[in-house]
This record gives structure tokens, C-alpha cells and sequence, in this order.
């Protein structure tokens, strides 16, 4: 699982039943509503469902949309990110399991090993985004 602070991100192979995490808000997902990654925030208390569909597939998954229930304000939360720059996640490899087989964890470390070391606290900032990440790739003649 990873963790940011005080937000916990998790792919749902973590659990038994991808609905096992959810907790009281159960009733609210829409029926058919389909997620691959769940974001706690323990300072806040919400809790999103989120679809990344190349999480297997691309090194820095994008988010396609999320479901966020915001517990202090009783809100629920509907988001469809911009397919020309959306929100994406690096170390992938964080949110799953060591014995994870839909993707190669041991090629995805040595990925984040390898930019990691070549980010500022400018690039640092900026690289949650598709088109800053593909310019820091490009300027680093890394591959996408």
C-alpha cells in the first residue's frame, strides 16, 4: 500500500473482495461502478474509488475518473479527468502486493530508481500531470 502523508492508495488485489475496504458507504456505489484503486485520506476521512484502466499496462497509469465520498461534508464526488492530461501515478509498484503478477514489479522499481534521481523539487510539483511528465521523459530521453 502506499502512502502520502496521510493518504493511503491501494489496488484492489490487496483484498479479498474489492469491496472489503469500503465500509458503510457500500450502498452508495453505483451498481456497476468499476474501480481498480482506493485512496484512503486519514486526515479527512474521505474515501475515493478510482479507474485507472492501463494500470497493468502503462508505467505511470492514468486516471480515468473517480467516485470520492466526502465524509465531513456529506458529499459525494463524481470526476471524469481530461484524457489530454490527466492525473497519473508513479510507483505503481507501491499499491500492490509483492506477489502482484499483472505487471512486473521488479522492472517498475528500477523505473522509479532511475527518475527519481533525476527530479527537482520544480519537477517534483508538476509531474502528476500526463504532458509535464512526457516533457521531463523527453528531456530525459526516457521512454513514456
Amino acid at each position: 500500500m502506499k502512502k502520502i502523508r496521510n493518504t493511503y492508495y491501494a489496488h484492489i488485489s490487496n483484498f479479498k473482495d474489492k469491496y472489503d475496504w469500503i465500509g458503510g458507504w457500500f450502498n452508495d456505489i453505483p451498481k456497476g461502478y468499476e474501480f481498480n484503486i482506493i485512496k484512503q485520506d486519514n486526515y479527512t476521512g474521505n474515501v475515493s474509488y478510482i479507474y485507472c484502466p492501463d494500470f497493468d499496462t502503462e508505467n505511470e497509469p492514468r486516471l480515468l475518473y473517480s467516485l470520492t465520498f466526502d465524509h465531513t461534508h456529506k458529499l459525494i464526488r463524481d470526476i471524469v479527468y481530461s484524457p489530454d492530461n490527466p492525473p497519473i501515478y508513479h510507483h505503481k509498484w507501491m499499491f500492490v502486493k509483492e506477489d502482484y503478477k499483472g505487471f512486473d514489479i521488479s522492472q517498475a522499481k528500477l523505473r522509479s530508481d532511475l527518475y527519481k534521481s533525476l527530479l527537482t523539487s520544480y519537477d517534483k510539483k508538476r509531474i502528476g500531470r500526463l504532458i509535464y511528465w512526457k516533457e521531463f521523459l523527453e528531456k530525459h530521453n526516457l521512454s513514456l
